[in-house]
């Protein structure tokens, strides 16, 4: 009987050891795709608005040099985009 509840009590503990572990996987798991998700929304609710703006006041900026400026902002967001996005891409295997 001492070698049944032995085993017994390794198999609880190892069962409770690999549920630990699913539960930190899981939570860095969600962690990393929040991150990930709240990158990307931002970059384009960015984008989206500066383009959004570039239409609506392109007729009453049409030789300033704040239309300059705005389509400037938005290629550097886009830029910006583009290079972090892929510096995440190169690091995101060492974080996972």
């Amino acid at each position: 009987m001492s070698t049944y509840t032995q085993v017994n009590q390794k198999i609880c503990t190892s069962h409770e050891s690999v549920t630990k572990q699913i539960e930190q996987t899981m939570g860095h798991f969600r962690y990393l795709t929040r991150r990930y998700a709240f990158f990307h929304i931002l970059f384009f609710s960015f984008f989206l608005i500066e383009v959004i703006g570039l239409l609506l006041f392109l007729q009453f900026l049409a030789k300033s040099f704040l239309l300059a400026t705005l389509v400037a902002a938005t290629f550097l967001t886009a830029f910006s985009y583009f290079v972090l996005k892929f510096y995440f891409k190169r690091k995101n295997p060492n974080s996972f």
